[in-house]
Formats: structure tokens, C-alpha cells, sequence
């Protein structure tokens, strides 16, 4: 079935310090009704989170950092792992305007040249059945060129690029491409965003080194679950699945 198109008319709104866009945004939720494509972006965040409990590390004033919200209550919560997806496709797209080999590091991380530039972090609300709420935050290294050494291989765009970048600028396009991808989504097009996500994935089909619980194994990435679980092919031909907490790439 083909939807009509969904438009973000949503407020943007900046704070010069905040705890998380993503929890700024839960509290507006709870206080009142913003729109779908609200955005909430600040310069510098006091408790960043990352996926599964990292710290997001930021210089003040450096670097992109907003949440999004979107009201996909067309999706089931099998099918969650959808919005993974189309924000690391817009990411991509974006990042890709600027810097060659962009890549998406399964779940959730983007990569120039295998250096980690971009984090997603999604938080779900569902009812009924229905993802009702989804609360996107973003980080995105622009203009910082100096990270903490215990921070894994991190790049910005002004390293990758060599020249400074307008954050309105960049946030303009981010919330382009996720406004097409999302309405992508809505409109149901599944095999097109799932061909491109694998095209687009980091070590795809590559005989890579992976550790599941502490055990070390050669295997290739084949493919995706609907629920987001690698699907890789070991050296000796056997298939696993592998869940987010499971694996973690060497």
C-alpha cells in the first residue's frame, strides 16, 4: 500500500547546554505535544549518551548534536530496526557530500575510512502494539580535531575534509535526509532501504575477525535480520546470527 508523504513540521530549538537532547526531548513529551520533525540541538552536552550505555565525548561548540522525533505508528515493534537504518542512511548521505569510503558500522555507528565519525542513539515508545514515539539523538564530529585518547579511532569532518563547517548547514541536510528515508519507510519501501543499507555496510561480505562472548572467530557479514541480528558466515561455512550485546568486530 502507498501512504501519502509525511512532513516534518516540527519546531528546532536550541539550547547552548544540555544534559541530552534526548532526554530534553522525552521531558517535552511529557509536558506537552510537539510535532513530528521537532528538533532539539544544543552545543554541548553534559551527559551525551551513546548506544548500549557508551558516553558521548564532544568539545563545546564543535560538533553536531540534536534529537529528532518521529511518530512512526505505522511500524510494529519487530520493525524497529527500520529506523536504524534510514538514520544511517541519511547520515551517510550527508557525511558522504564531503568525505569518500563513508560506511555503516553495524548496529549504529558511521565510519569514514574505518574511523568513527557519527553515532546514533534511538529510543522507542511503544503502544498498542505500535512504535508511537521514537526519540533520534545524533552525533555527528564536525569542526573538533583533537579527541581523548581512550576514544577508538575517531575522526571529524574538518579532519576528513580540511575546512570548517556551518553546523545549521549540516543540520539543514541531515534532517533532509532523514525527512526522505523516513518517508521512504512510511511509503513501504523495504527492499530499496534494506539494498542500500547492505551496500553500505562495513565489512560486508569481507572475511573480518570477530569475538562473540570472549571467543574469537573468522566470519564474513551476509546479511540482516528483520530485528537487526548479523547474519555472518564463518571460515569453515557455518551461518550464525548475532545479536547486538554478542559481538563486537576486532
Amino acid at each position: 500500500m502507498i501512504h501519502d508523504k509525511r512532513y516534518f513540521t516540527g519546531d528546532r530549538l536550541f539550547f547552548e547546554t544540555l544534559i541530552s537532547t534526548n532526554d530534553h526531548m522525552l521531558a517535552m513529551l511529557k509536558d506537552g505535544n510537539p510535532a513530528e520533525g521537532t528538533v532539539i540541538y544544543t552545543g554541548f552536552q553534559t551527559g551525551g549518551r551513546g548506544h548500549m550505555g557508551n558516553i558521548w565525548e564532544s568539545e563545546k561548540g564543535k560538533n553536531l548534536l540534536f534529537s529528532i522525533l518521529l511518530f512512526p505508528d505505522f511500524l510494529l515493534p519487530s520493525g524497529q530496526f527500520e529506523l536504524s537504518k534510514i538514520v544511517s542512511l541519511a547520515l551517510t548521505d550527508v557525511v558522504g557530500m564531503y568525505s569518500s569510503k563513508v560506511l555503516i558500522k553495524w548496529p549504529n555507528d558511521i565510519l569514514v575510512n574505518g574511523k568513527k565519525i557519527a553515532g546514533i542513539l534511538i529510543e522507542n515508545v511503544v503502544t498498542f502494539n505500535r512504535i508511537t514515539r521514537c526519540i533520534v539523538g545524533i552525533g555527528l564530529n564536525v569542526n573538533q580535531e583533537k579527541f581523548s585518547s581512550d576514544i577508538p579511532n575517531p575522526t571529524s569532518l574538518l579532519l576528513e575534509a580540511r575546512c570548517q563547517f556551518d553546523m545549521t548547514d549540516l543540520l539543514d541536510q541531515a534532517i533532509k535526509r532523514i525527512e526522505y528515508w523516513y518517508n521512504l519507510l512510511y511509503q513501504d519501501n523495504l527492499d530499496q532501504i534494506d539494498r542500500e543499507y547492505l551496500k553500505r555496510l562495513y565489512r560486508m561480505n569481507e572475511l573480518s575477525e570477530f569475538s562473540e562472548k570472549g571467543k574469537k572467530f573468522k566470519a564474513r557479514i551476509i546479511g540482516i535480520k528483520p530485528m537487526g541480528e548479523l547474519i555472518v558466515e564463518t571460515s569453515e561455512g557455518n551461518r550464525l546470527t548475532l545479536g547486538f550485546k554478542d559481538v563486537e568486530f576486532l
